[in-house]
This record gives C-alpha cells, sequence and structure tokens, in this order.
C-alpha cells in the first residue's frame, strides 16, 4: 500500500476549470488539491483495485464553493478510468455537521452504505462520471 500525499501547499494552482482532462492521473488530482490548500488523504492499493479515501479537508474560507465535491468527481472519474473501488469511512472529524449528512453527500455522488458508516464507491467499467 502507498501512501499518496500529506498536505503540501508550495505547489502552484493548476485547479482553473471546473475538471481536470480525463487524462489525468490520480497523482495530478492530488496536486490540485494541494495547489487550492486542500488536505486530501488516501491510499492506493493497485494489486486490490481499492482507493482508500481517507479524508478530504477544504479549508474554511474556501468551503460552500464546491471545491470538494469537484476534486471528488475527479477522483470517481479516476477510480471509473482505472476499475477501482472507493473506500471510506464516513465521519464528522473533520467539518461535517451530522453524521447523516455526510453520508448522503457521499451516497449523492455514487457512494452505497455498507454498515458501520462504511461506505463504496463502485466504477463504472471505465465510463467518467457524470454527478
Amino acid at each position: 500500500m502507498e501512501i499518496i500525499n500529506k498536505q503540501d501547499t508550495t505547489l502552484h494552482d493548476i485547479f482553473h476549470s471546473e475538471y481536470l482532462p480525463d487524462n489525468k492521473e490520480l497523482v495530478d488530482i492530488i496536486n490540485c488539491a494541494r495547489g487550492q490548500g486542500v488536505i486530501l488523504e488516501l491510499y492506493e492499493n493497485e494489486g486490490l483495485r481499492i482507493i482508500e479515501f481517507d479524508r478530504i479537508v477544504v479549508p474554511e474560507e474556501k468551503r460552500c464553493n464546491g471545491i470538494g465535491t469537484k476534486i471528488l468527481r475527479q477522483l470517481i472519474n479516476y477510480a471509473d478510468k482505472s476499475s477501482q473501488k472507493i473506500t471510506l469511512m464516513a465521519s464528522t472529524d473533520v467539518g461535517g455537521n451530522s453524521l447523516d449528512r455526510v453520508k448522503e453527500f457521499y451516497k449523492r455522488l455514487g457512494f452505497s452504505d455498507e454498515g458501520k458508516n462504511y461506505l463504496v464507491y463502485k466504477p463504472k467499467n471505465g465510463t467518467k462520471s457524470t454527478i
């Protein structure tokens, strides 16, 4: 299992459009998040075809502008292209004020609730997410 990133805000801001071009890799998505000051922590296990999503933290001054959703859509598109699941544990530890609201947010993005706050996104056979 490889640790993909920790916060590094020294990278330039390349998140200049609503979506990255479809040919971007996971590291490009992470770098775009960093450029916006967003903490994005995940682990990619290519052998098991799983991306373990630990957390996303959008700076308070950038919240409610859709940047977190845009980054997650890019992660979903990458998962679809690479035929990998995304797994996460829903939590309010980093800003959500209601566990139900957090889970509903992820469900709107295509995650399914597997119980005990464990959510899974299953790839759509290489198709781009339109959510």
